[in-house]
This record gives C-alpha cells, sequence and structure tokens, in this order.
C-alpha cells in the first residue's frame, strides 16, 4: 500500500514554479529545489520522479494560470474584446510594476533558456503561444464588428503585433519595475488599435 503525501503536492509545485521562475531551470538545483518545496529527497523522486519532470509540471501549471485563466479567459470574456485587451495590458503593467523581484515571465524566460534545445518544451511554448494569438485575434475580430477599432487592421497581424508586445513587456519585466516605461508601451499598442 502506498503511504499517504506528507505534504501539499500542489504548494510544493508552487514554490518549485516560483524557484524556477527566479533562478532558471539551469541554476535551479536539485537541493535548492528541496529546501524550497520543503519535502525529502524521496518524497521529490516518489512524487516528480527527477527534475525535468518537475519543471514540465511547474511551467504547464504557469501555463495554465497566465495564459489560460488570465489571457484567454479576460480576453473571451469581453464581448467587445476592447475592454478585454485592456485589461490584459493593464494588468501586465501593474505586475510588472510591482515585482520586486524582477523575475519577468517564465514562459518568456523558458522560451530563452531551455526551449532551443528542448523540443518537447519548445513544443509547449508554441502550442500556448499560438492558442492566445488566436484569442487576441477573436477579441480583435469583435472590436471591429462592434466598432471599437479600426475595421482596416488585419485581425491576425494584430493579434501578432499585440502578442509581440506583450512578450517585449515580459522580457523588459527581468530588469526594470518603472511603471511608466511599461505604461507608455501599453498605451502605444493600444494606440494603433484606434
Amino acid at each position: 500500500m502506498a503511504r499517504p503525501k506528507s505534504f501539499n503536492v500542489d504548494d510544493a509545485l508552487e514554490r518549485a514554479m516560483n524557484l524556477f521562475w527566479t533562478d532558471g531551470y539551469e541554476r535551479a538545483s536539485l537541493s535548492d529545489l528541496l529546501v524550497a518545496m520543503g519535502i525529502q529527497r524521496s518524497s521529490f523522486y516518489n512524487t516528480f520522479e527527477d527534475k525535468r519532470t518537475l519543471f514540465l509540471q511547474a511551467l504547464d501549471a504557469y501555463i495554465q494560470r497566465v495564459n489560460v485563466e488570465f489571457i484567454i479567459a479576460t480576453l473571451e470574456a469581453s464581448t467587445e474584446g476592447r475592454d478585454g485587451i485592456t485589461k490584459v495590458f493593464q494588468d501586465y503593467v501593474d505586475h510588472f510594476a510591482t515585482d520586486a523581484d524582477c523575475k519577468g515571465c517564465l514562459l518568456v524566460n523558458t522560451q530563452v533558456e531551455v526551449a532551443p534545445h528542448d523540443a518537447e518544451v519548445a513544443a509547449r511554448i508554441e502550442a500556448t503561444t499560438t492558442e492566445v494569438t488566436a484569442a487576441f485575434e477573436q477579441a480583435i475580430k469583435r472590436c471591429q464588428a462592434a466598432g471599437r477599432i479600426k475595421p482596416a487592421l488585419d485581425p491576425a497581424t494584430t493579434a501578432q503585433f499585440l502578442l509581440n508586445t506583450l512578450t517585449g513587456m515580459r522580457v523588459l519585466g527581468r530588469r526594470t519595475q518603472q511603471r511608466h516605461a511599461f505604461q507608455q508601451i501599453v498605451d502605444t499598442a493600444l494606440s494603433v488599435l484606434g
């Protein structure tokens, strides 16, 4: 009979995700992970198997929280699109302006550090990027149908532009907390919509 877990798996995964987010995959040693997660080596291996498996679970949890439950859900909840687009960008301004650790974005950090030499990670990032781009595109189409943005804008190209702008903000979040810098980016990006 398997012994019951002596720790909360979700809490341990959350703490591991934060360490990967701050330190990156390579710098987060197993010893660091065990300390951060508050678990023993045997519990780690019995639950997560290895560092890579843990990392993939942490990355998936981050993607679910940030891309699916926040960005996509926010865009889909906006009936005319524009308020959803504005909320996504404004919430990112608020997040990065208060992120004392300047962690940036786990997804973007991973795209730079791990994805170039890990096909499985690259595929996960590509899939979520495609989903977010599609959500932006649908929001833009709703905006156009409601007369809230320029009808001449190509929805697919504009969606890619918005995603690239958001990605740039996520990179900038690795080096600054200056709210005005993020706000200027958002104001410029949203001005393109008309």
